[in-house]
């Protein structure tokens, strides 16, 4: 019998076993399409929760290994084609050909979640599991699944595919005001393409929002209990499952009834958005197939065990923002919203929690609230807290909460439903009348006097009525756009938390039209001169000033989630100065973690979490405590015990290293501590000035750092033509792995001439480092060449020495130890282990004053260079026992003056950092 057909029998069998057991469903040779194609799963089991399951078996004859190689190749595969929820490779004895022996046998069984594909650990096959228990292995397979990146997956899944029903022509159907809302704004210039996708985007949107109603909805189908009274004389709202499988009655009326009912009872902040939208969808068959798909994603989302349904929200919102990348939106990860609301809390005496009086009068604010999370978790919080002091109070504490002490602003109309639905979710027993949750207009508006004006967004509540602004800050709804102000006085909240929207300046404010940005940029124009500290206004230090006006006088606390380049960069200097002057900066916390690096989820930066507070006198000339994470919190528990690790100050390294910086220094805007996890390292690099006194701007002239001769400006060319340039065009390992280098490429101007072309070096600086992989901070090229990926730099003249002997012993100091560790020092934290070094950073590092160095030294260094020009290097993390370095750091520490063992030390110390290794911290002492 062919393989084949031993399959086809094994297959067969598996699924007359399975089906029926544990409510399973399944299909023999389960077809899809990928692509032009046909794929076949083997076996295709539905769970009664409607979770798909794909099982790939194979006969365990012959080449065992290649068996379980093919079995996990196409598991892994039927799960990148979003075939299926999860997959199993099984492998199955070959002398199994009954049912009788599937009954009591055994396999080799092993279940692939998209989490478990992607987290680059081997398969983890379970050997010798018994066949009878594999249907309820299936059955509860969704509780694997209750990460809410693989949870987000499923609704974002089901979105997709409920799009799919619809046509292009359904969006005219559908009121401009809730298109609007959902920020379709189609020109008369749009291409086909360009309609089409913004089409896509606002339908999307749309779905998304639906889906975030049903989640909600299947929270409260479970609370119907709780309101006998309520629907004791009408009909009680039906559940989502019923809708779906009314057969009387079509689900978008059935479930247009459902949320009327419950409106009687309130939620109107999430139900009244929804309804309107489900009651302008087209009347076509296909649209409520559309709806069911969402229905079922939500009812597989709800019954997966341990989900947590508001960081669902915020994934699947922030993935349909049209203008995310304008606006800087990214969702706060729920351990780190844990994280956060556990240091801000960090102070509050148990008794508060016990007392309702107390409790009640706490307000707390996020400026940009997005889809809720931090606020949720906020909420969370003090209900936990609650739970343990005093449980009598925590329905009267839960409603008040709701009402009137969480306030919540941000520029996306939608986020206010968003948010309403991640509070509702919370307590959903809880009905609540009025939430403080608004949203601020950016853009284009008319005023009362129907003039055009810009709008700020949150910048407009620094608006003093005082001020010659005319307009009052609006705020509108998703459905009735009445005009509202938020009623917060100067001084209001005893806590504000927020994850600030962060953007590149140059796409900032793109999504809105020409004649928005320029009225947008006109009305900044007036708060730039008054708020002179922000580095760019629209940003997240622009924060600063709003919740300086609103945040308690005496006692205020504020936690922000940054960019970790805030800690480090030039321009968030005059910020960080603002900031350590109008308050006392409690805590920095830095993340550490080359695999998980962020605080949020949509974002590719590093980012850190400031704690600050109002100044007292007992904290005034506090220094500031730096808390190092090692590894970043991957889960809710894991974020508390961090949390509970950092507050009775129990640093361990596997989870944080902690430092402080000084009051002065933080008022100086020097937060370098955060450069490194080692503290001893830092201490050493902060030494080095006192040996090399000078910088690099002293001792070499910076022309260019290669961004001018890329793009669009130079083409590559040959050797032979006039214009011809040599370059160092690349910078990757395998050219640039010795100090002395040839050119790559040649470069000739398109259009015009570039200074950058006529002005050829010799030596080069890496400004793009990757601290993994690099070999040389500098090199020398064998012909004067600009570099793409380097910063060409001139020598200074050095009496009775010759140019190129100066190039040599400047390349040498620039690959030492002490050098390299003045580059990690000066580095902007944007990407910790993939910096971009700017002129400002680069003029930092320290060098030795060349006029000191002798002509014999100089002849010294460079017969280092001269002995090891073409020697392959070892990369940075291996430089610690590198030989070439070890002779380069020799010869540098004896010309200069340099302490050996310090240089020594920084050696080792370099090679445990985790932004060089690319791996977890771990400490190399042992290589001394």
């Amino acid at each position: 019998m062919s393989t084949l057909q031993h399959e086809t029998t094994l297959t067969t069998l598996l699924t007359l076993f399975l089906d029926g057991k544990e409510g399973l469903k399944v299909t023999h040779q389960k077809s899809y399409k990928r692509g032009k194609g046909t794929q076949w799963i083997d076996v295709f089991c539905t769970t009664s929760d409607d979770y798909r399951i794909a099982i790939e078996a194979k006969r365990r004859n012959g080449n065992h290994k290649q068996a379980k190689d093919d079995a996990i190749k196409q598991a892994d595969e039927r799960l990148k084609d979003n075939a299926c929820d999860a997959s199993i490779a099984m492998i199955i004895p070959g002398k199994y050909n009954s049912p009788e022996d599937f009954q009591n046998g055994v396999t080799d069984i092993c279940v692939r979640t998209r989490l478990t594909q992607t987290n680059n650990k081997p398969p983890e096959w379970k050997h010798n599991f018994k066949l009878s228990q594999l249907p309820k292995r299936i059955k509860h397979i969704n509780t694997e699944l209750s990460n809410p990146e693989e949870l987000a997956r499923i609704a974002q899944n089901a979105v997709d595919n409920a799009y799919e029903q619809f046509k292009e022509e359904d969006i005219e159907t559908i009121p401009q005001q809730i298109t609007d809302a959902v920020g379709y704004d189609p020109k008369e210039n749009d291409t086909k393409k360009e309609r089409a996708k913004k089409i896509q985007k606002t339908l999307k949107g749309m779905l998304t929002d639906i889906t975030t109603a049903f989640l909600f909805q299947s929270k409260l189908d479970g609370t119907i209990r709780y309101y006998k009274k309520e629907f004791s004389n009408k009909e009680p709202p039906n559940t989502l499952r019923n809708c779906l499988h009314n057969n009387q009655t079509d689900i978008i009326t059935s479930l247009i009834e459902t949320f009327k009912r419950w409106l009687i009872k309130d939620y109107k902040d999430i139900l009244i958005w929804v309804t309107e939208i489900l009651t302008n969808l087209p009347e076509r068959k296909r649209i409520k197939t559309a709806i069911k798909i969402l229905a079922k994603a939500a009812l597989k989302i709800h019954n997966t065990k341990g989900n947590k349904h508001h960081d669902i929200i915020g994934i699947i919102f922030c993935s349909s923002i049209t203008e995310a990348k304008n606006t800087g939106a990214y969702y706060t990860t729920l351990p780190a919203a844990t994280l956060a609301v556990h240091l801000m809390f960090q102070d509050i005496s148990n008794y508060v929690w016990a007392d309702y009086d107390r409790v009640t009068k706490i307000k707390i604010a996020d400026f940009a609230c997005g889809s809720g999370t931090l606020l949720i978790a906020t909420i969370n919080y003090i209900l936990e807290k609650i739970e343990e002091f005093n449980p009598k109070i925590k329905n009267k504490v839960a409603i008040k909460l709701l009402e009137k002490c969480i306030y919540g602003f941000d520029i996306n109309n939608r986020a206010k439903f968003q948010t309403a639905t991640g509070l509702g979710m919370i307590s959903p027993s809880t009905a609540f009348e009025k939430l403080n949750i608004h949203s601020m207009t950016l853009g284009k508006v008319t005023n009362k006097h129907g003039k055009k004006e810009g709008r700020i967004g949150y910048l407009e509540l620094l608006n003093d009525k005082d001020e010659l602004i005319p307009a009052p800050p609006i705020t509108s709804d998703p459905i009735d756009r009445e005009e509202s102000i938020p009623e917060i006085k100067e001084g209001e909240f005893q806590f504000a938390i927020m994850n600030p929207p962060y953007t590149i300046n140059f796409k900032r404010h793109k999504h809105l039209s020409q004649e928005e940005q320029k009225l947008v940029k006109s009305r900044e124009k007036s708060f730039k001169q008054k708020y002179k500290h922000v580095a760019k206004t629209g940003n997240a230090e622009s924060f600063f000033p709003v919740v300086n006006k609103f945040l308690n006088k005496n006692n205020g606390k504020a936690v922000f989630i940054m960019p970790s380049a805030f800690t480090t960069g030039t321009h968030p200097l005059g910020a960080r100065k603002w900031l350590a002057n109008n308050f006392h900066i409690k805590s920095i916390i830095i993340i550490y973690d080359p695999k998980n690096p962020y605080f949020s989820g949509n974002t590719d930066i590093g980012e850190c979490i400031i704690v600050i507070e109002r100044k007292r006198k007992d904290n005034k000339n506090k220094p500031t405590q730096i808390i190092k994470l090692t590894k970043n919190p991957t889960t809710e528990n894991e974020a508390i015990q961090c949390a509970k690790s950092i507050l009775k100050k129990t640093p361990n390294e596997e989870n944080y290293i902690e430092d402080e910086i000084s009051s002065e220094e933080i008022k100086n805007g020097n937060w370098k501590a955060t450069q490194f996890v080692s503290n001893e390292l830092y201490k050493l690099a902060t030494q080095i000035k006192t040996h090399w006194v000078r910088n690099i701007n002293n001792s070499l002239i910076l022309l260019h750092n290669g961004r001018q001769i890329v793009g669009k400006e130079t083409i590559k060319c040959g050797k032979s033509d006039k214009e011809a340039v040599p370059a160092l065009y690349n910078h990757d390992v395998n050219h640039c792995n010795s100090l002395l280098t040839a050119p790559d490429k040649y470069l000739k101007a398109k259009d015009k001439s570039i200074k950058a072309l006529t002005e050829l070096c010799r030596v080069k600086i890496a400004w793009r480092p990757n601290f993994p992989t690099i070999k040389n901070f500098a090199c020398l090229t064998t012909i004067p060449t600009v570099g793409s990926a380097w910063a060409s730099a001139k020598t200074l003249k050095i009496t009775n020495v010759d140019e190129l002997t100066v190039e040599k012993a400047v390349v040498i100091i620039l690959n030492s130890t002490i050098a390299k560790t003045s580059f990690m020092l000066n580095k902007t934290n944007k990407k910790q282990a993939y910096p971009n070094y700017g002129a400002n950073q680069l003029a930092k590092i320290s060098m030795p004053l060349l006029y000191a160095i002798k002509p014999s030294q100089f002849k010294k260094l460079a017969g280092v260079f001269d002995r090891y020009a073409t020697t392959k290097r070892n990369s940075l993390p291996q430089s610690h026992n590198c030989k070439v370095q070890i002779e380069i750091d020799k010869a540098v520490c004896e010309v200069t003056n340099f302490p050996k063992n310090e240089c020594d030390r920084m050696r080792i110390l370099l090679s445990e950092e985790p932004m060089i290794t690319g791996k977890k911290y771990e400490e190399r002492h042992n290589l001394l």
